[in-house]
């Protein structure tokens, strides 16, 4: 399960319906970037943006 929080770092709630999870680090900085997939409607709901 992935824990969501806003740009506040306060907790908006746990994801359980996600596909395709994936953490990448940039070999240079050690810089990580998570990315998945959730169905449309749910990321409506929460308020999500596409980055």
């Amino acid at each position: 399960m992935l824990q969501l929080y806003d740009v506040n770092r306060n907790k908006i709630k746990g994801l359980a319906a996600y596909k395709d999870y994936c953490i990448e680090s940039a070999l240079k900085t050690g810089d990580k970037t998570l990315s998945f997939y959730i169905q449309k409607d749910l990321a409506k709901k929460l308020k999500m943006r596409d980055i």
